[in-house]
């Protein structure tokens, strides 16, 4: 049976069993007992392996092992928006940031015309638009201009965003009382967010 771990700027970012024999140039083969006890990540210097905690990345300033988790969450929209109808989503893991993607709205009628479902993206969406929440930037306060806001005529100062103690729940809403466009909170469309972690 063959231990390896794979090798990336010289810092060992995952490591699997059950290898086939060839070793590539980016991977190492591990004793039993090094796969067992080593750090992830950790750097191989000298032949030997030195846990750290994330290190940096060619000096580029990267402070964790350059692995990035995402994740498509969805909600409903309720048609509200204001301090009083914030929107929010939990994640499992606290994310470092939420980038609101596109809505989906079904089939529904106005008046007597039938309006077909739609896709429609939401980056980009608006000259005043703020379509990312970087989570890290939030405290557990609301914070002015770092909530979504989807409009192409209103301030995105008026987007709110904060989070909860332990950085899985984040809350945001627009000011404005009538604008659930603005807040992503359109009544029966289904809001597409990518969370990375």
């Amino acid at each position: 049976m063959k231990y390896a771990a794979i090798l990336y700027d010289d810092v060992i970012v995952a490591k699997a069993k059950n290898y086939n024999d060839c070793i590539n140039d980016n991977e190492i083969e591990l004793t039993e007992q090094q796969y067992n006890t080593i750090s992830i990540p950790c750097q191989l210097i000298e032949g030997v392996f030195v846990p750290c905690d994330f290190p940096e990345i060619n000096g580029g300033g990267y402070t964790d092992s350059g692995v990035v988790s995402t994740e498509v969450i969805t909600y409903v929209g309720t048609g509200k928006s204001g301090k009083n109808y914030p929107c929010s989503v939990t994640l499992a893991v606290a994310p470092k940031a939420l980038i609101i993607l596109s809505r989906y709205s079904p089939e529904k009628t106005s008046g007597a015309a039938i309006i077909s479902s739609y896709t429609e993206s939401l980056i980009n969406s608006g000259s005043y638009s703020n379509t990312i929440i970087l989570c890290d930037t939030l405290s557990t306060e609301y914070l002015s201009g770092h909530g979504f806001s989807i409009s192409s005529t209103h301030n995105i100062n008026k987007g709110y965003a904060k989070k909860s103690e332990d950085g899985k729940t984040i809350t945001w809403y627009y000011s404005d009382a009538d604008m659930p466009e603005a807040q992503c909170n359109v009544a029966n469309c289904t809001y597409y967010i990518l969370a990375l972690r």
